[in-house]
């Protein structure tokens, strides 16, 4: 199986399983700072976005998504 990989997608940075996008980040700056947020696509219907202080741990939790559902998928 192809490693996960982040790359640049249309302003936003998505991390890609082979050719699919199965999560992306985003930064908003506010006048509070830089917010980031994510979404695991993989999550179908359920999948919204949810904030996170940083882009580092915005990425740490779309990885940790992926990890858990190809564990629940038996990829893993």
């Amino acid at each position: 199986m192809t490693a996960p990989v982040w790359k640049p997608w249309c302003g936003l940075e998505a991390l890609y399983l082979g050719r699919v996008i199965v999560g992306r980040v985003s930064i908003s700056r506010n006048q509070k700072g830089d917010q980031a947020s994510w979404i695991f696509n993989l999550a179908g219907c359920s999948a919204f976005w949810k904030t996170a202080r940083t882009l580092e741990q915005a990425k740490a939790e779309v990885e940790r998504s992926l990890a858990e559902w190809l564990e629940q998928a038996g990829l893993a």
